[in-house]
């Protein structure tokens, strides 16, 4: 686990632009401050679908291998 995680970091490092854009950082915060769960959770998927779609797919594929 430690050497694919490492893998990971280094790739998203690597990237030209991060995964989690600098100026959406604050905003992805501010969601976690929402105490309503499905509040939250609308407020993270309009955050979500302001990023580019190449930026979700890898999002998608990064959290279903976190999730194994």
């Amino acid at each position: 686990i430690n050497s694919v995680a490492g893998v990971l970091k280094l790739y998203f490092r690597g990237l030209e632009n991060p995964l989690f854009p600098k100026e959406r950082f604050n905003d992805l915060i501010s969601c976690i401050r929402i105490d309503n769960l499905y509040e939250r959770a609308l407020h993270i998927r309009k955050l979500l679908l302001t990023l580019p779609r190449s930026i979700l797919i890898v999002m998608r594929y990064l959290f279903a291998f976190l999730n194994q």
